[in-house]
Order: structure tokens, then C-alpha cells, then sequence
């Protein structure tokens, strides 16, 4: 269990003995990562932790619509914004991890091998339940070779890097336009 919540990735041995509540649990420790501040890239201790609070005073905003429930990390209490951006992030996540199932299914792995390899290579952890790792076709390489790359460099900063790029050639393209019309004119 360490060896999944401190990204080192190492395996753990016999997956197949292990009951299926007891891989998904370790499937849950590979999804959220390690600490804060760790090179893995899964959801973080910290982000699961928000989420969860969010969700409970989403929970309670529903049952008391008048209440004012503030969400708190240890004692400080998290702002609008942030709790937006982890909102953001866990679309995100679960984006990656649906298309990577998608990916690892049409090269024909099973949807729990598919899903527990999506989540591991996502959160760079290693092998991970349910996937044989060493029958895996060309397909399914790059499906997981591309997990890996988000989950080492993280997917906001590429978002926010191809949001920039997609921008910036946007600018480029209609200030050459403009260029252009005034040549011709």
C-alpha cells in the first residue's frame, strides 16, 4: 500500500490473489496519487480531500439551501476560486481516464484491466490491478505512453500552455489578415 501512495513503482505482488474490493482500493490509492508536492501525477491527497469537503457542503447547501458552510483545509478556509479549479481538475481527470479506458478497450483490453492501467499510467504509478502489462500491443503503448506524458507534466499547465498557443496563433493569424488587407488596399 505505501508503494502506491508514494509513486514509487514498485508492484506489488499477486494481483490475482487479491479480492476485487482489495484491488480497488489500491486502484483508489494509485487514482489519488501521493502527497502534496510529489512528482506522481494522480489526484493528490489534497485535491481528494477538498473534493470530498466540497461535496459534503454541496451536500448540506441542498438539505439547508440557507446555510453558509465554508470549506476548510486543516484551519484555513479554501476560496471560490480554487475550489472552481479542483471542479476543473476532476473533469479533467476523469476526461483522461474515460478516454484512456476508451483506448486500452478498442485495443482490446478488458474494462477493469483498462481502467486500472488508464489510472496508473495517469497517475505514473506503475503497474496496477487487472492489467497485464507485458502482453500489451502498439496500441495500447501509446494510449499509455500518453497517460504518462499528461500525468508527469500535469494537465492544467498543458491545458493552460495549448489555451496559450491556440491564442497566440489566433493573434498572429488575424494581425497577418489585417496586413494583408491593408497591402491590397
Amino acid at each position: 500500500m505505501t508503494a502506491t501512495s508514494s509513486s514509487t513503482g514498485f508492484e506489488l505482488a499477486g494481483w490475482s490473489g487479491w479480492s476485487w474490493g482489495a484491488q480497488a482500493v489500491v486502484v483508489a490509492l494509485i487514482a489519488t496519487g501521493g502527497m502534496a508536492g510529489t512528482a506522481g501525477g494522480g489526484f493528490q491527497m489534497r485535491r481528494a480531500i477538498a473534493a470530498a469537503r466540497y461535496a459534503y457542503r454541496e451536500l448540506v447547501t441542498e438539505l439547508h439551501p440557507h446555510t453558509v458552510h465554508v470549506v476548510k483545509i486543516g484551519r484555513r478556509s479554501v476560496a471560490e476560486r480554487p475550489l472552481a479549479l479542483l471542479n476543473g481538475y476532476q473533469i479533467l481527470f476523469a476526461v483522461a481516464v474515460l478516454a484512456g479506458v476508451f483506448g486500452l478497450s478498442l485495443a482490446g483490453m478488458d474494462l477493469w484491466g483498462g481502467a486500472s492501467a488508464s489510472i496508473s499510467a495517469l497517475a505514473t504509478m506503475g503497474p496496477a490491478p487487472g492489467a497485464d502489462l507485458g502482453a500489451l500491443g502498439g496500441g495500447e503503448q501509446v494510449v499509455l505512453a500518453v497517460l504518462m506524458v499528461l500525468g508527469r507534466l500535469a494537465l492544467f499547465p498543458l491545458v493552460v500552455v495549448a489555451r496559450g498557443a491556440v491564442t497566440g496563433t489566433r493573434r498572429l493569424l488575424l494581425v497577418e489578415r489585417t496586413n494583408d488587407r491593408r497591402a491590397h488596399s
